[in-house]
């Protein structure tokens, strides 16, 4: 995921940083068998109160095998970050929600406030 800043005096976006999907439980360098995180979709967040962005997002899989690895194993993951941060913080992840059941493939998120409303992308 990579996070950018909108710079108010050029009027462009500026990419910041990268959080790789090696921070993402369960995935690492060389995958979950032959599977891997390529990316994320479905994304929605919330901004908190206290100067902080939750953002959430499924999973996207890529990988070498015969079946659908787009399919399973994907995961609804969340990540809090500073809105004000301008490098990676230390220690920073992902952390999993849930992850699909065999046969079951996850593909939304909706971020519902408190007050009824709904966010999502």
């Amino acid at each position: 995921m990579e996070k950018w800043i909108y710079n108010g005096q050029t009027g462009r976006w500026d990419w910041k940083y990268t959080i790789p999907a090696s921070a993402i439980p369960g995935y690492h360098v060389d995958g979950i068998g032959n599977l891997f995180a390529v990316g994320l979709r479905n994304i929605s967040g919330i901004t908190l109160d206290n100067g902080l962005v939750t953002i959430y997002a499924i999973t996207s899989t890529g990988g070498d095998t015969l079946n659908d690895e787009g399919a399973a194993p994907n995961q609804l993951v969340s990540i809090t970050d500073p809105v004000t941060a301008t490098t990676i913080p230390a220690g920073e992840s992902f952390s999993v929600i849930a992850t699909a059941a065999y046969g079951d493939v996850l593909r939304g998120v909706a971020v519902v406030s408190p007050g009824g409303g709904a966010q999502s992308r």
